[in-house]
């Protein structure tokens, strides 16, 4: 997952305005965009000055659906190959043809490298989508004595009232949400930590020591899972079509397993699920819908976001500046 796709699926923020943002889209005749270093109009103003107007409510409401609807098809490419006169393949671009396919969605009691409990049945199942460094990078970041897991895009979001030791967020592979059948009331949450430290990570090693120690004694009261809530937003998910926020209020740790090469820890939680695209849902666009409305010329949100893009890594260039 790249940090575009990361920056899509928190894209509420993005549409609740980007202060101190001066560059917007232009869209060439030749249909290649590129940005321009000028004030801000229209709807991408409003953007940047977080006003709520009805056309920022609109074009919010559209990206909302448009992305939640790319997510249940798959796109193959096919083309041929062309012979040149020196015996060589080319390809053959005039030809080449994209076809979508729809996806076929997988009950998540039907997985089994997922935990299966008696008594519960799983409703989601959230595999961590973490743009790593590739080896050069991460061998870089070493040789200046960084630690490589400070360039991890977090997948998981934890909240708690203090710093403790380790961050399991930085750690979390998989996350399963389940029900328990005599009790629909009842949630659990089991997150996965594998039981490998990964090549370039310093403190893995020293994570897992700990969880380990966790494992064989089953201290409910450790510092890293005395945490207020745990949240996502679904992506691929098993069990749940994507673009919910899903919040779990922890309220106890239940306890440690192994299975399948991991750390599996329990936890007792409350459970809220907040849908995106209805929350942002707007009666204007869905009659716009029905009666097939032209449509107007507007901003690409997907330009939009490279741009955010570009902003934060010239932001990380001067935090990093000012620590030299």
């Amino acid at each position: 997952m790249k940090t575009k796709d990361k920056i899509k699926l928190g894209i509420a923020a993005f549409f609740y305005g980007m202060k101190g943002g001066e560059k917007i889209v232009t869209q060439q005749k030749d249909s290649s965009a590129t940005m321009k270093e000028q004030d801000g109009s229209g709807v991408f103003k409003d953007i940047l000055e977080e006003k709520e107007t009805d056309e920022v409510k609109e074009m919010r409401d559209k990206y909302y659906r448009v992305l939640r609807e790319s997510f249940n098809y798959k796109v193959k490419i096919t083309g041929g190959f062309n012979k040149s006169d020196d015996d060589s393949s080319e390809p053959d671009t005039l030809d080449i043809i994209a076809a979508a396919e729809k996806i076929k969605h997988i009950n998540p009691n039907e997985l089994t490298n997922v935990l299966q409990t008696k008594w519960w049945t799983i409703k989601i199942v959230q595999e961590a989508i973490i743009e790593e460094l590739g080896v050069d990078e991460q061998l870089a970041d070493l040789a200046g004595g960084k630690d490589v897991s400070e360039n991890d895009v977090l997948w998981f979001t934890v909240k708690r009232n203090f710093t403790p030791k380790f961050l399991i967020e930085k750690y979390i592979k998989k996350a399963v949400l389940k029900q328990n059948n005599r009790s629909k009331k009842k949630y659990r949450l089991d997150l996965y930590f594998s039981k490998y430290a990964r090549q370039f990570w310093k403190i893995d090693s020293l994570f897992i020591a700990e969880l380990n120690r966790i494992y064989e004694s089953q201290d409910k009261r450790n510092e890293m899972f005395d945490i207020e809530e745990i949240s996502f937003i679904t992506n691929k998910a098993y069990g749940m079509e994507p673009l919910h926020d899903i919040i779990c209020k922890v309220k106890s740790l239940e306890e440690v397993t192994m299975f399948d090469g991991n750390y599996v820890v329990s936890l007792n939680v409350d459970y809220e699920d907040v849908d995106m695209v209805a929350k942002f849902k707007t009666d204007e666009l869905t009659e716009k819908y029905v009666v097939n409305a032209p449509k107007k010329k507007e901003i690409d949100a997907d330009l939009a976001i490279r741009i955010m893009e570009e902003e934060q890594k010239e932001l990380k260039k001067i935090n990093e500046n000012k620590t030299e």
